[in-house]
């Protein structure tokens, strides 16, 4: 993980920051543990923001995963209707 940018923004501080896909499903799985295992109060106290908030981190961090798996699933189509032009020109 690294910083890439930081801005400071009325409700406090923007965080630009570069992650690999393998830290997003940690991520990922660790949110969908902790909303899992803990009920909307337990949540608040033990991370300090309300089950709506961290839905939708979990949210957020799913859709990137899937558009990045949608975006190789289109790369490998791509390249394979390339391949086989290629092998069966005459």
């Amino acid at each position: 993980m690294e910083l890439a940018k930081k801005e400071k923004v009325a409700l406090g501080m923007l965080l630009e920051v570069k992650v690999s896909e393998d830290e997003l499903m940690v991520y990922k799985a660790a949110l969908s543990h902790l909303l899992n295992a803990y009920d909307a109060a337990e949540l608040e106290q033990l991370l300090g923001a309300t089950k709506d908030e961290i839905e939708g981190m979990d949210d957020d961090i799913g859709e990137i995963l899937a558009s990045l798996h949608r975006a190789d699933s289109l790369l490998t189509s791509k390249h394979t209707e390339l391949y086989e032009r290629y092998r069966n020109r005459p």
